[in-house]
């Protein structure tokens, strides 16, 4: 009952009330990987991302091939500062399942958080095939394609980011700022007055329409 308490709180997103309930339950079964790798969520969750690693690490020392203990350590990891220790996790999860979305995701944004912007690009790609009504893969393309100077792939995903979600007011400032990037400023004009519409109250839109 402990654990199933424990897992209700948690898909409530009370993790204080998660980490009471998990804490008692791993207590009395200190060996269940489903109870260690919940409470080690639960612990991430709290913001006690020092006690989530300890918990997820001792899932992985009995069961190594534990899928979502993995995933959350690499995010533990990335909590703690540590986002190569975290892409190395990450890259586990994917040999294990080339197919895990969310590790995709999170590899994406680290490698893009450290500049490798060719990774990045091409972690966003794997996503947007898994996953093409992807916005975040598509605008990750978008915004990878233009640091790597490549204007018209960064357009291209751009406009998808519009086709699946018109009301992205990033994205058409994202298509201003590569067309005026490209001095082919009446479209970027109009590309700016789009993110002004969705977005009208933001400084950064007003100063790159003027």
């Amino acid at each position: 009952m402990l654990s199933l308490l424990g897992a209700v709180e948690l898909r409530r997103e009370d993790h204080n009330a998660a980490v009471t309930a998990l804490a008692k339950a791993r207590d009395l079964v200190p060996m269940d990987p489903g109870i260690g790798c919940n409470l080690g969520i639960a612990y991430r969750g709290s913001g006690q991302w020092k006690k989530a690693r300890t918990c997820l690490g001792q899932v992985l020392q009995s069961h190594p091939n534990h899928e979502a203990a993995r995933f959350n350590l690499a995010l533990a990891e990335l909590d703690g500062g540590a986002p190569e220790t975290a892409l190395a996790q990450l890259q586990t999860v994917l040999d294990q399942n080339p197919q895990h979305i969310g590790a995709w995701s999170n590899r994406a944004r680290i490698e893009a958080a450290l500049q490798h912007y060719f990774a990045a690009r091409k972690a966003y790609a794997q996503l947007t095939r898994l996953d093409p009504g992807s916005v975040e893969g598509h605008h990750g393309m978008a915004v990878m394609s233009r640091r790597l100077g490549n204007y018209d792939a960064a357009l291209v995903a751009f406009n998808k980011v519009i086709e699946i979600a018109a009301d992205d007011g990033e994205a058409h400032a994202g298509r201003a700022n590569i067309l005026a990037d490209l001095e082919r400023f009446e479209e970027a004009a109009a590309a700016g007055a789009q993110s002004l519409k969705y977005n009208p109250n933001a400084a950064p839109l007003w100063s790159l329409q003027g």
